[in-house]
């Protein structure tokens, strides 16, 4: 079966909605964990973290969200889609449907868990004194890019994931190193620039990534040209690494199932 990108698209949506539908049913609190579980983790970081960075709590939590909305969606992004090929071998067995379709899923499923996120982070910023402005506009370009990312990610993961199920705490440990060592808990205007930690958040690889929100919603500025080419390209990068990898072994995929 040969398949068009209209024909993808609408499977894709279509597998999203059966998990949209399993995953709410006969769940009271489904759908207020999508929105509540980034606030109680921004809650409890920013508590912690206040302190650290020497600012006032209200002020941190500011700047810890604007990092944190599209942090929480690469990551759920890619732990969700890591065994999502795996989880689809009943359709991958029985019917010819190309194996990027499940990470897709997944990404899907994790963009609707953003919205929801910035949707309610909305009022957070607008109570806390954050104005609408030019800044702001860059915002779905910057999610753009977080976008491609993550799902290159998931592709990436879940490929490697048929192969080698034990990667999944790999990932996870990998995750969190990236987390607690980048800009997005550690303020960076608090860091010596010229500190040995100062010098490798110059190569952190999420350094860029945080800008495109950090700067349009915290220092209300827009990012800079070298951060949308650095992190653009990474993304671009993994991206077509994960789709290369993925097209050179799909033919094994169906042994290891």
């Amino acid at each position: 079966m040969n398949y068009t990108v209209s024909h993808f698209i609408r499977v894709v949506m279509g597998l999203a909605k059966c998990q949209f539908i399993l995953r709410y049913r006969n769940a009271m609190l489904g759908f207020f964990w999508a929105v509540g579980e980034p606030f109680m983790f921004l809650g409890v970081l920013s508590i912690v973290f206040a302190q650290i960075n020497k600012q006032p709590l209200a002020e941190y939590a500011l700047y810890l969200f604007s990092g944190l909305i599209p942090w929480k969606f690469l990551e759920s992004t890619t732990l969700n889609g890591m065994e999502s090929i795996v989880g689809g071998r009943w359709l991958l067995t029985q019917m010819d449907t190309p194996a990027v379709t499940f990470p897709c899923v997944s990404t899907v499923i994790g963009v609707w868990d953003l919205l929801c996120t910035f949707a309610v982070g909305s009022v957070f910023f607008l109570l806390l004194g954050t104005p609408a402005g030019g800044p702001l506009l860059v915002l779905p370009f910057a999610f753009l890019v977080w976008l491609v990312l993550a799902n290159g990610l998931a592709i990436l993961s879940a490929t490697i994931f048929v192969f080698v199920r034990d990667i999944k705490p790999i990932v996870q440990m990998g995750l969190m190193l990236l987390f607690f060592s980048s800009i997005i808990l550690n303020m960076e205007s608090n860091i010596d620039p010229h500190s040995l930690y100062g010098q490798l958040l110059r190569f952190h690889p999420m350094t860029s990534f945080a800008h495109l929100f950090q700067d349009p919603l915290y220092w209300k500025r827009f990012p800079s040209r070298a951060d949308w080419l650095i992190s653009s390209g990474i993304a671009a990068g993994v991206w077509l690494c994960s789709a290369a990898f993925l097209r050179r072994v799909r033919s094994k995929i169906y042994f290891y199932l």
